[in-house]
């Protein structure tokens, strides 16, 4: 069934595996912790194929979503539509263009999700990548923060953000983190590369196994006292200079 109060919230067992298997896109399903049967496992299984994420929480959580009969199970519809990396890679490609990516690690505010699709948008980014565990869903209100530009841009999903950097270098596309401790200015970076600039987690930033596997470190001049720029500030200085040089 689906809430008379909200249309992209489908719930019952059936009615989310089915919603599962027609193809349709998924931003995340939330199962009651405990509960368990054949249907269950069934759509645990094809959120997995399908890069969903899937969630175990408590009854209270559902009835909050929900006044119907969810019986364990609610389903949030994706308010966008998500692509492959490689078709978008490809396409670039294929364009003569060099590929550019932006992917968020660990971001877990909406709104600065909205602010930074904002930004890749206006200055050409081929792909926002964000990874749907452990990160903002893209609802409504990261929809209205980023201007709309989140119907516009390229949004892929992945599992982890460690997962897209392994594919891109894989790809020959370079990874490169912004961070206070690096040697390199942002002025001498080659953002005309094929390249895909990491943005970080609000509280920790980027993650030490990604910065480890970068291919390039740099920071942001700053003369202030403030220890760091807002991740959604510091994607848009990043991709004005990107802007800048391949444009």
């Amino acid at each position: 069934m689906r809430s008379k109060k909200d249309n992209t919230i489908v719930f019952g067992r059936q009615a989310v595996y089915n919603l599962l298997d027609s193809g349709a896109t998924i931003e995340r399903i939330f199962v009651q912790a405990g509960l368990r049967g054949e249907i269950l496992d069934d759509i645990h299984a094809l959120a997995k194929q399908k890069l969903i994420h899937l969630q175990s929480v408590p009854m209270v959580k559902l009835n909050r979503l929900t006044p119907g009969t969810h019986q364990g199970v609610v389903a949030i519809r994706s308010l966008i539509h998500y692509y492959d990396i490689n078709d978008i890679m490809m396409q670039a490609y294929e364009r003569g263009e060099s590929p550019l990516f932006i992917l968020t690690d660990g971001v877990t505010d909406v709104r600065n999700l909205g602010a930074i699709a904002r930004s890749a948008e206006c200055f050409g980014v081929h792909a926002l990548i964000h990874p749907y565990e452990e990160s903002a869903q893209i609802n409504s209100i990261t929809i209205e923060t980023s201007a709309g530009a989140l119907n516009h841009i390229h949004v892929c999903r992945v599992q982890q953000a460690n997962d897209a950097v392994r594919f891109l270098q894989h790809n020959g596309i370079k990874i490169l983190c912004a961070t206070e401790d690096a040697a390199d200015s942002i002025k001498e970076m080659d953002f005309k590369t094929p390249c895909c600039i990491v943005m970080g987690a609000e509280d920790v930033g980027i993650s030490k196994k990604i910065m480890k596997t970068a291919d390039h470190l740099f920071k942001i001049p700053m003369t202030g006292k403030t220890g760091s720029f807002n991740v959604s500030v510091a994607a848009g200085i990043i991709l004005y200079e990107v802007f800048s040089q391949r444009f």
